[in-house]
């Protein structure tokens, strides 16, 4: 009998252990597919905003050849419209641009704070076992940074700039045109 409860001691034990592991195992794991997330992110942050400079670049050089090419001919009423619908159109990008550097601002701002809550809480306990304090605030940082930041992210920053490239690439091409329409003589 004294063998047996040896036994259901040993298997509970090593039970356990298993169990605290898989526990310690999946915090990780769930934490390493929010790092994943915010990565994947950033990588998108940044390729949008390397497209936005190539664009930028090809605006600048497009407005340089129409403002050139209207420099040379008598002015009209053709010039005056395009010029004015260029404006609208170059106020309207700027808005958009205003709004997710405000944006990307607040959302970098947010993720500092949440990533300090993080160290605290490294730093508040030493035991970090499955089921502990620890634990639970590291849950609550998870999903504080998954709620605060990444979605945010995703369904604000992301999408904002993918309006504002949408929006620059028909700049551009209006910017084309109008060129085009210069160069041709085709401004009466």
């Amino acid at each position: 009998m004294r063998f047996l409860v040896h036994i259901v001691v040993i298997v509970s034990v090593l039970f356990g252990c298993l169990l605290q592991s898989a526990i310690a195992e999946d915090l990780q794991s769930e934490y390493r597919e929010l790092v994943r997330k915010r990565q994947k992110s950033e990588r998108q942050r940044r390729s949008y905003e390397k497209q936005i400079s190539a664009l930028s670049s090809q605006g600048n050089t497009l407005s340089s050849t129409i403002f050139e090419c209207m420099a040379k001919t008598t002015e009209t009423e053709w010039h005056k419209i395009k010029r004015e619908e260029i404006r609208l159109t170059a106020n309207k990008l700027d808005a958009q641009q205003a709004h997710i550097a405000k944006l990307r601002t607040q959302l970098d701002k947010k993720r500092i704070d949440i990533e300090q809550t993080r160290i605290g809480i490294e730093k508040k306990y030493a035991n970090k076992d499955p089921g502990s304090e620890y634990e639970e605030e590291f849950r609550r940082y998870m999903e504080d940074l998954n709620d605060e930041f990444l979605m945010p992210v995703e369904t604000k920053l992301l999408e904002g700039y993918e309006q504002y490239l949408s929006g620059f690439e028909s700049y551009i091409l209006l910017l084309k045109e109008i060129a085009g329409q210069c160069k041709g003589g085709k401004t009466e």
